[in-house]
């Protein structure tokens, strides 16, 4: 798998969804802020992680081009490092 982030991930959904938040959070199960907030994580704290809810649904809204797990992996690996940056 290449090397993308939440924001990519959001973004190109976005872009599918011709940039209606509120249809791709209806149809990943999670809120309008949460896509926002996932799609802008430089305008507001980022989010610490996503959950396993949020990821199977943004997985589901990308008709099976990234899985949760994937997702998943994306958000600890960004956990992570912002862990690392914070106490650096």
């Amino acid at each position: 798998m290449e090397n993308i982030t939440l924001q990519d991930v959001v973004t190109k959904l976005l872009a599918a969804y011709g940039g209606n938040q509120s249809m791709l959070a209806r149809e990943a199960g999670v809120s309008q802020n949460t896509i926002w907030k996932l799609a802008n994580p430089c305008k507001l704290k980022a989010p610490a992680g996503i959950g396993f809810r949020v990821a199977e649904g943004l997985a589901r809204a990308s008709n099976g081009e990234f899985s949760s797990i994937e997702l998943l992996r994306v958000a600890t690996s960004e956990q992570a490092k912002r862990k690392e940056l914070a106490s650096a």
